[in-house]
């Protein structure tokens, strides 16, 4: 019984933090804008994190856009629209976002809402791991590995496999 309270004060307590991430957002704050968007992803509430993310970047947050240009272009919560979702990612690219550049790494690697392209896909997946995504690190790596869009370059690989887990990528730790 008692767990079972724990859990549930747990969970208000999150829906209130986000209730007031959610006033604190509405009024112009970046950052609750943010913090709420990440506790809505946690919680795996698409509705609020769009709702969140769309605010962020209303008022100019350059990881809320990117973020969601991202859910456009995979159709997260929304139909894709790899048209609405390319500009915003190219724009947190262009801005330094490291996150931003390996999202566009891959959009060019997959072919998703762009012609496929390799190189492009390696040239911004090196920006991405550049401005500090493990994932772009890791996708970089991959190609280097695999000759695949870049010379095959093991010993590059492993140090891009390095920098990706150093960034959090733990499943190459």
């Amino acid at each position: 019984m008692v767990v079972r309270a724990s859990l549930l004060a747990l969970v208000l307590s999150a829906s209130a933090a986000r209730a007031d991430d959610w006033q604190a957002c509405h009024a112009g704050d970046q950052d609750a804008c943010l913090a709420g968007s990440r506790a809505a992803q946690a919680a795996g509430d698409d509705a609020l994190l769009l709702k969140f993310i769309r605010k962020g970047c209303d008022l100019g947050n350059v990881i809320s856009c990117s973020d969601l240009g991202m859910s456009y272009l995979v159709g997260l919560g929304q139909a894709a629209d790899p048209d609405r979702a390319i500009p915003l990612l190219r724009d947190g690219c262009d801005k330094g976002y490291g996150r931003a550049c390996g999202n566009l790494g891959w959009a060019y690697y997959t072919g998703t809402g762009l012609d496929r392209d390799p190189a492009q896909a390696a040239r911004h997946y090196r920006l991405g791991c550049d401005g500090g995504s493990g994932p772009a690190c890791r996708n970089l790596g991959l190609m280097y590995q695999a000759g695949d869009g870049v010379p095959q370059d093991g010993a590059r690989a492993t140090r891009l496999f390095d920098r990706a887990c150093d960034l959090g990528v733990d499943s190459l730790c």
